[in-house]
């Protein structure tokens, strides 16, 4: 992903300052930044406003910088976030109507379906 960052990263060399943080080497400074998993992208413009986790096509790398550039936060979350979101969410209903049915897991599971179904407009 480093090639596919480098290459967004100099659209907006003016714009925006790049760093990068190897986990092995910096692990204090991965947690204090919050950083759980790899690849993570953390926008800042003042204070954080986009944080990207996970493999990422191009144009989401590029929207990434854009919006941050910009100081936007409304970057569209990803077909794969989507398709994971929207899967739990309906396992969840499958598990609380097989349960007896237990309406809690249910209505999760119906709220998180509808969180991945509508992700795709922008992170919540």
């Amino acid at each position: 992903m480093a090639p596919l960052v480098d290459k967004a990263a100099a659209k907006f060399d003016t714009a925006i300052v790049t760093e990068k943080v190897n986990l092995a080497i910096e692990p204090d400074r991965a947690a204090r930044l919050g950083v759980m998993a790899t690849p993570t992208l953390i926008g800042f413009t003042g204070g954080e406003l986009v944080r990207l986790t996970g493999r990422r096509t191009p144009a989401e790398v590029d929207e990434f910088f854009s919006a941050v550039a910009e100081g936007r936060s409304d970057v569209a979350a990803g077909k794969s976030d989507r398709v994971l979101r929207v899967t739990a969410g309906i396992a969840l209903v499958v598990t609380g109507l097989a349960m007896a049915p237990a309406w809690p897991l249910v209505g999760a599971g119906v709220a998180i379906t509808g969180w991945g179904w509508w992700s795709g407009r922008s992170l919540p």
